[in-house]
């Protein structure tokens, strides 16, 4: 059972809530010289505990549930409104999973920080034109291949030549 801040818990079970709950989302890999680090807000950047995340980067968090017997897995959907396409190409540049941290905080108070899951791998990623997905797990995932680097006979024919 995860510890919620009690303030967060009220807010979050009241009717009407005039409160926001933002979901801060960094992004870590060995290969890169700063992670990428974006909020649910409207707002251009955020900062919380002095850290700066952007903004305007809309996402859908399926957050992985409590399963005590064995890893459980959750989604993360991002909308690719990246003009530089600085996240795709981060994340295109690497072989081994990413590591994502997940932050809950509110927005009155940024810095006190009400739900955190961290050190997930980001696995089965995807990336198009409109959207960024991936899936986010504890465990079970050691030996995947991120992203998209599965060789099958489809995109990599010379690599499954039949014996004649």
């Amino acid at each position: 059972m995860r510890n919620l801040v009690s303030a967060f818990t009220q807010d979050a079970f009241q009717i009407a809530s005039t409160e926001k709950q933002i979901a801060l989302v960094e992004v870590t890999h060995d290969d890169w010289v700063e992670p990428v680090r974006v909020a649910d807000t409207s707002d251009e950047t955020l900062t919380s505990n002095g850290v700066v995340y952007a903004g305007r980067y809309p996402f859908t968090i399926f957050f992985p549930g409590d399963k005590e017997d064995g890893a459980s897995t959750g989604k993360i959907i991002i909308t690719n409104l990246d003009p530089e396409q600085y996240i795709s190409t981060n994340l295109n540049a690497i072989l081994t999973a990413p590591i994502v941290n997940l932050k809950l905080v509110m927005k009155s108070d940024p810095n006190t920080v009400v739900l955190a899951l961290n050190n997930y791998k980001l696995t089965d990623i995807e990336i198009n034109e409109i959207n960024i997905t991936g899936n986010i797990s504890k465990g079970g995932t050691e030996h995947e291949v991120s992203p998209r680097r599965l060789f099958n006979p489809t995109q990599y024919p010379g690599c499954f030549r039949g014996s004649a």
